[in-house]
């Protein structure tokens, strides 16, 4: 079992000068070291990340994507692989990785980035359900309208649950309305009424 002392100047061993023997500096000289160890550990792992995400971001462009694509187009695919098994499969599975770009590929929104910006007659078409001519249908598929309907289905549930909630919490006078909101309520319900007659 080895003491305070002893455990600090094996840690310094092989320093230069007295810091090597002299406990008083060794021990600063020490403490000194494990700091920079446990920064430096940290900064390893980042400088790990980096070389996975280069390695990566060299294979996608052999398939025409770039790092960023590649990734947006597996995070919306839902494949959670991390890094790290992307850099291992770019290394050494090249025909697995190449599966995965194209698979990436059919889940990004694609746009021509030579294209024109999009306007607004560009979404009042793609609100009626039909793609602009510099969308490219075969990557961005023509279900536009279905899916808006489904959107604009779950709005109404939503502004519909809204109402309830509202008229929950004024009933039992949790929210006091203002008299101009009065005024509208009354006034909707009017209306409402008027429309079922």
């Amino acid at each position: 079992m080895s003491t305070k002392k002893e455990f600090v100047l094996k840690i310094c061993k092989g320093n230069r000068g007295r810091a090597a023997n002299n406990y008083v500096l060794a021990k600063r000289q020490a403490v000194h070291s494990m700091v920079y160890q446990k920064n430096s550990r940290k900064l390893l792992k980042r400088d790990v990340r980096a070389q996975w995400i280069q390695q990566i971001n060299a294979a996608t462009r052999q398939f025409g994507l770039s790092y960023g694509q590649f990734i947006h187009g597996l995070d919306r695919a839902e494949i959670r692989l991390d890094r790290k098994m992307l850099a291992e499969l770019a290394v050494t599975e090249p025909f697995t990785f190449q599966a995965l770009t194209e698979y990436s590929k059919k889940h990004i929104p694609w746009r021509n980035t030579n294209a024109r910006r999009m306007t607004a007659d560009d979404f009042s078409s793609i609100k009626k359900g039909e793609i602009p001519p510099e969308w490219d249908p075969k990557l961005f598929p023509p279900p536009i309208q279905a899916l808006k309907q489904r959107i604009d289905e779950q709005m109404k549930n939503a502004d519909k649950k809204a109402d309830e909630i509202n008229k929950k919490l004024v009933a039992t006078g949790k929210v006091v309305l203002s008299k101009k909101k009065k005024k509208a309520a009354d006034y909707n319900e009017k209306k409402k009424a008027s429309n079922k007659e």
